[in-house]
C-alpha cells in the first residue's frame, strides 16, 4: 500500500467517525414553551429546538468556477503565475444538521507545470469525490436562522483521471489517481435560497499527477473557486433548518372550544339553580385537543404531552372511557382521521397501558356529544 492509500484510508476513518457524531438531528421528550413562542429544551439549558427535517430537506446544488495552481516535485516555481489555470466544478449535497453536510462533487481543470529540467507538460484532470462540510460558526456560535456568514471546513477524498497529457520529455501519469483533499470555505448569504462562496482546497496525489515520479513524493495542486449555490426548497415552505415555534391557530381553536365548555357548564349551573327540585349528579368530563401536521398521522412530540394528559387523566377517573372524535361538525377526511385516532389509540395503551376496551373511535362528533352527562368520561379532539 503506497502514501497515497494509506492517506485515503486516515482521511476516510476520520471522515466516516466525525459523521457519525453529527448526523442527527434529535428532537428532545423534555419540551416546554416560552413566552417568546419558541418551543426549549429544558435538559440542554433551555436550548431553541430545531423542527424536525426529512430527508428532502436542507439539500443544495452549486455551480463554481475559479483556479487551479499545480504543485509537484521537482517543478520551477519562478514561473508560478504561468500554472494558474482554469478550473470548473459542479457540487450537490446535503446538510444533515446545521453542523455537518455531505456534498459530491465533480470537477473539469486543465493543468500544466514547469520542471526545472525544461519540461512544459499540460494535461486535462477529471475528478470526483464526496466531501465532509463542518460550520464552524454553527459549532461555536451556535445556530441562528438566516445567519448572513458562514465558515466552513471542507474534508473529503476521491478520484482524478488524468487524459490528454501532453509532454515529450516525461512519461505519461497513470490515468486514475486516489486524492484526498482539506480546505476552508466562506460562505455569503444572498437571499433566503442563493448563497454565495468562496472556496480553497488543496489536493493531495500520486506522485505521478504531474507525469514526474522522483523520490515518492506526493504531487497535488490548490483550487481557489467561487461559487453560486441554491439551497433547495424543505417540506415546510423554508429554505435552512427552522426552529419550532408555537402555532397560534391550533391554540386559538383549543380556546374557542375551552370557551365553549366553560360557557355550557355556567348554562348548566343557571338551569340547576332554576329547577332547584333537580337531582345533582358529580361527574367528571375531561376535553384536550392534538393536533396533527397536515396529511400526517405521525404523533409530533410537540403534541405528545396532550396524549399524557388523556392518559393520566383515565388514570384518574377509573371508570371512565375515552372517546376520540373530530373537532367540528363532521371529518373531512375519514379515511385519515381513524388513522390518527388509531395513532392515539396505540399510544396509549404500548405507552401508558390504557386498557383499548376502554377507548373509542368515534367520528361523529355528534354521537359523543350525546354521551349521558352523568357518567365520567375523556374527550380527544383531532383538529383537522
Amino acid at each position: 500500500m503506497n502514501r497515497v492509500e494509506k492517506l485515503g484510508l486516515v482521511l476516510m476513518a476520520i471522515f466516516f467517525s466525525t459523521m457519525a457524531g453529527f448526523a442527527q438531528v434529535v428532537v428532545s421528550d423534555t419540551i416546554t414553551n416560552t413566552n417568546q413562542g419558541y418551543w426549549e429544551d429544558e435538559s440542554d439549558s433551555n436550548s431553541r429546538v430545531l423542527n424536525k427535517s426529512q430527508f428532502g430537506d436542507n439539500w443544495f446544488f452549486g455551480i463554481h468556477g475559479g483556479g487551479t495552481f499545480n504543485w509537484g516535485a521537482d517543478e520551477d516555481f519562478s514561473g508560478s503565475f504561468k500554472q494558474i489555470r482554469p478550473m470548473g466544478a459542479l457540487s450537490l449535497g446535503k446538510w444533515l444538521s446545521p453542523y455537518v453536510a455531505l456534498r459530491a462533487n465533480v470537477s473539469l481543470a486543465k493543468n500544466t507545470a514547469t520542471y526545472d529540467a525544461g519540461a512544459n507538460p499540460k494535461w486535462w484532470a477529471l475528478g470526483g469525490g464526496l466531501d465532509g462540510m463542518f460550520n464552524f460558526t454553527n459549532l461555536f456560535c451556535g445556530y441562528k436562522e438566516s445567519r448572513s456568514f458562514n465558515f466552513v471546513g471542507i474534508l473529503g477524498f476521491g478520484t482524478e483521471h488524468v487524459f490528454d497529457y501532453k509532454n515529450n520529455v516525461v512519461p505519461d501519469p497513470k490515468g486514475w489517481l486516489l486524492t484526498g483533499r482539506l480546505g476552508l470555505m466562506s460562505i455569503w448569504r444572498l437571499s433566503e435560497a442563493w448563497d454565495l462562496t468562496v472556496e480553497g482546497t488543496n489536493h493531495w496525489l500520486d506522485d505521478s499527477y504531474d507525469g514526474l515520479i522522483e523520490n515518492n513524493r506526493y504531487d497535488g495542486h490548490f483550487n481557489l473557486m467561487l461559487g453560486f449555490v441554491y439551497r433547495f426548497k424543505n417540506h415546510d415552505g423554508s429554505h435552512e433548518f427552522t426552529y419550532a415555534r408555537r402555532d397560534w391557530n391550533k391554540y386559538d381553536v383549543m380556546n374557542q372550544e375551552i370557551n365553549r365548555l366553560r360557557q355550557k357548564a355556567a348554562d348548566d349551573r343557571a338551569y340547576a339553580a332554576a329547577h332547584p327540585n333537580i337531582n345533582t349528579i358529580n361527574s367528571k368530563q375531561i376535553n384536550t385537543l392534538i393536533s396533527f401536521a397536515e396529511g400526517s398521522s405521525e404523533i409530533d412530540k410537540l403534541q405528545e404531552v396532550n396524549v399524557y394528559t388523556a392518559a393520566e387523566a383515565m388514570k384518574e377517573l377509573n371508570n371512565a372511557d375515552l372517546y376520540i372524535t373530530v373537532l367540528g361538525k363532521a371529518t373531512k377526511n375519514a379515511d385519515l382521521f381513524i388513522q390518527r385516532a388509531q395513532s392515539i389509540r396505540d399510544s396509549l395503551t404500548k405507552d401508558y397501558n390504557i386498557p383499548a376496551g376502554r377507548i373509542y373511535i368515534e367520528k361523529d362528533p355528534a354521537l359523543v356529544e350525546s354521551l349521558d352527562k352523568s357518567t365520567d368520561y375523556v374527550i380527544m379532539y383531532i383538529n383537522e
